[in-house]
Order: structure tokens, then C-alpha cells, then sequence
């Protein structure tokens, strides 16, 4: 995550993410992340070991919703 994060041009890739193009399988595929991990996407659990993922955790659960 630490490498993902540092990667110039990150930030961009998150604001313009268009959730609409996600496909069933792939929502499927998180989903089942999500539902087999669910303190890894929980905020206060991420926030004590990452600020700056824990925002992320809740955006992944956000756009698979919205998706």
C-alpha cells in the first residue's frame, strides 16, 4: 500500500475514478476481499496503523457500493 501510495500521479487516479465502470466480476471480487477481511477496511481499526489509509479503506467500501 505504502508503494502504491507514493506513486506520482496517485492522488489523480483516486479523484478520477469513475466507479461506474466497474464490472459485476470485479465487484464481486472486492466484495468477497471486503467479507473475508472486514477489520482491514474498517476506519478506526486502519487509522491506528495508517492515517493515510484508512480514508482509502473507506473509499474502496464507498465506490463498491456505489458501483
Amino acid at each position: 500500500m505504502k508503494r502504491f501510495l507514493s506513486n506520482a500521479g496517485v492522488i489523480n487516479q483516486i479523484v478520477n475514478y469513475d466507479a461506474r465502470g466497474v464490472t459485476p466480476g470485479l465487484r464481486k471480487k472486492v466484495d468477497k476481499i471486503i467479507n473475508e477481511n472486514p477489520a482491514s477496511f474498517e476506519y478506526a481499526s486502519i487509522y491506528n496503523v495508517s492515517r493515510a489509509t484508512a480514508p482509502l479503506a473507506s473509499w474502496v467500501k464507498a465506490n463498491v457500493k456505489y458501483s
